[in-house]
């Protein structure tokens, strides 16, 4: 979070935030539920993302302007969460057809499983030697 507010890159955010718990009965601390607090964060964090704060102190400094959007339900439940999933499926699709990419291709997936076929050659020639199964049984 602290690379969203200060870091040299600026990256858009998206919060996601419920009005009502998924208990149906929440704790009252210090004269507001966990649920209002939690709504509440969400809120401060998005304003203190847009705005930020000035101080002469850099570490203490925060330049703001960063973009956040806020995405707000009544509770989470199961339809819910599905569609949050169609959402971001459809917003994955249609930015990749903008940017002429297949954003469901699968061959980042076949790199990262060929360059882990590899690790496991080598894992297994290491296996055979007592003394290296000892030594990689400790990671």
């Amino acid at each position: 979070f602290q690379m969203l507010h200060q870091g040299t890159d600026t990256a858009a955010l998206e919060m996601i935030g419920f009005k009502h718990s998924q208990m149906e009965a929440d704790l009252r601390i210090e004269g507001t539920t966990c649920q209002e607090k939690l709504y509440c964060n969400l809120l401060g964090s998005a304003l203190a993302l847009a705005v930020g704060k000035k101080n002469p102190e850099l570490n203490c400094s925060f330049s703001g302007n960063r973009p956040t959007s806020i995405l707000i339900a009544k509770q989470l439940k199961a339809a819910t969460l599905g569609e949050l999933v169609a959402l971001y499926e459809h917003k994955t699709a249609f930015q990749g057809y903008i940017w002429g990419l297949n954003s469901f291709d699968q061959e980042g997936v076949k790199l990262g499983k060929s360059v882990s076929e590899e690790f496991l050659k080598v894992l297994k020639k290491e296996l055979n030697d007592p003394l290296k199964r000892v030594f990689l049984d400790l990671l």
